[in-house]
């Protein structure tokens, strides 16, 4: 493995983290930090659900749906 940014092979892989059990790559040369193929994927979808719940909330307020009481199933 080389840095995209230095070119240099001198690549250390990160230890697991709280996070990430493979929170990625840094070279040493530059100090430049990779992750993994296939991650920007899982973060971008984690984004958008995040993004999208947000929206539904907002929007459910606005509508003031929120703020109805639940009722129960058959009452």
């Amino acid at each position: 493995m080389r840095c995209p940014s230095f070119g240099s092979s001198a690549v250390k892989r990160l230890p697991a983290n709280g996070l990430s059990p493979d929170p990625g790559y840094i070279c040493q040369e530059c100090g430049c930090k990779m992750r993994g193929k296939g991650m920007a994927v899982i973060y971008g979808i984690a984004i958008l659900l995040g993004v999208g719940l947000i929206a539904l909330m907002g929007w459910m307020l606005s509508i003031g749906e929120a703020e109805q009481p639940l009722r129960a199933i058959g009452a």
